[in-house]
């Protein structure tokens, strides 16, 4: 766990907590993104997205008991450190297996190559002055992170940098290695050199940190989710403002490699359907004077702090998925993103719609069945990850990179939470996607 071990009265606590929002579980959502970042006024999109990239997703074929069997599997078969060296193994036909070596080295290797990433990345894109610093910064609080900078930051600081002591070298860990289980996140990513930011590629798709220097080479773990803030870049007008005529990796200026690793690009543009100026003036100023007790008790919802939140994150992010999918949520998200592959295609490219996007939506999916305490990914959760991620970038931005019109298969007809539709202009419905059943 991120912050120590749930104890079973915290876990009784979340659970009570659904129980009470059985009748409408959307509501019990809004509690949760409400409850993150409450400094900052409106942005339910940008906090949703932070909350399932905390949260992650799921294993495929993991399960808790073969989870412990397999960590007790190489003590048991060889002792302690029976992996890492070769040993001999007798057979009941009386024959010798070398471990490590032949049909069960193979096997092993197999087991090993089957890793999947679980782990989603966040890029906040937009305007100076949007919250993005603000949103690493709840980041930051709700779970174990490490935070940097990329002004003067290197591709050493961000891996690893060999050091001398004495005669000897030894190994410094980078950013990207000290959040190994938890969150890194990087603002002012675009300051970045290019050069140093292909050395987070392999950190951030493969999870892992290949070392080869001073005659010491091994490879780290980075299991880590990476959530980093820009301002935009290659926009025409002066001040680094959104060019909403132009594609995601143009206002980002980031290379197609690193662009497609991040699973959400959640854009902040001035002049968006979000939160109105008197409506952020108002907030600003309330913010400074005393809090006011509701008029009548129990007519407004309790507001979870960081300190609790913080919990339910690390509870979430250890629960499992114990129920195979809806099939219909799979064929929502293969339907949506053969759309968008087919679309972008037809407009001489990819869009940035290859198959991490897949992905991508699968793990946003199992995110999000996790976050609503459910057993298994319903077609609920497969639909809100494709409103959320043509919402990130506020729906308009999507027709410009992958072609598809605002108004093309998705008419209005999804029961949403309060203003978390309205505030992105974007609605979802099934027609349109074929037979779900």
């Amino acid at each position: 766990s991120d912050c120590g071990k749930v104890m079973p009265e915290t876990e009784d606590t979340f659970r009570r907590f659904w129980s009470d929002y059985g009748h409408d579980e959307w509501q019990g959502r809004a509690a949760l993104v409400t409850s993150t970042a409450p400094w900052l006024s409106g942005l339910p999109v940008p906090k949703l997205a932070l909350l399932l990239t905390l949260v992650g997703g799921s294993a495929q074929g993991s399960t808790p008991s073969s989870s412990a069997s397999e960590e007790q599997e190489p003590k048991s078969a060889a002792g302690r450190w029976g992996r890492f060296m070769g040993s001999e193994k007798s057979q009941p036909d009386g024959s010798i297996v070398s471990i490590g070596h032949g049909e069960v080295g193979e096997a092993r290797a197999a087991k090993e190559e089957r890793h999947t990433r679980t782990t989603p990345h966040l890029l906040l894109l937009g305007d100076p002055g949007t919250g993005k610093s603000q949103l690493l910064q709840a980041a930051q609080e709700l779970t174990r992170s490490v935070r940097t900078s990329g002004l003067g930051c290197t591709s050493a600081g961000l891996t690893c940098a060999a050091v001398r002591d004495g005669a000897d070298w030894v190994l410094e860990a980078g950013a990207l290695v000290l959040a190994d289980g938890g969150v890194c996140c990087i603002d002012e990513f675009s300051t970045i050199r290019s050069h140093d930011k292909a050395a987070v590629h392999e950190a951030m798709e493969q999870q892992t940190v290949s070392v080869a220097k001073a005659g010491l080479v091994c490879r780290l773990r980075s299991r880590c989710s990476v959530v980093a803030a820009q301002n935009c870049r290659g926009a025409k007008k002066q001040g680094a403002s959104y060019d909403l005529q132009a594609s995601v990796a143009v206002n980002s200026g980031l290379p197609p490699p690193l662009l497609s690793r991040f699973d959400l690009v959640v854009v902040f543009a001035e002049g968006g359907k979000g939160v109105s100026d008197s409506d952020k003036a108002d907030f600003i100023i309330d913010s400074r004077e005393p809090e006011k007790k509701p008029a009548v008790p129990g007519e407004v919802e309790e507001k979870w702090n960081h300190s609790r939140l913080r919990q339910y994150v690390a509870w979430a992010k250890e629960r499992r998925l114990d129920e195979d999918d809806e099939a219909g949520s799979a064929t929502l998200l293969q339907t949506y993103f053969g759309k968008l592959r087919s679309t972008s295609l037809s407009t001489g490219g990819t869009g940035g719609v290859t198959a991490r996007t897949l992905e991508s939506l699968v793990r946003l999916s199992q995110a999000h069945a996790k976050l609503m305490n459910h057993r298994c990914v319903q077609i609920e959760d497969a639909v809100a990850v494709v409103l959320l991620h043509r919402a990130s970038l506020q729906d308009h931005v999507v027709g410009a990179e992958s072609g598809l019109s605002p108004t093309e298969d998705f008419a209005p007809s999804m029961r949403d939470l309060h203003d978390e539709t309205a505030a992105c202009g974007v609605h979802v419905s099934l027609e349109g996607l074929g037979s779900l059943n």
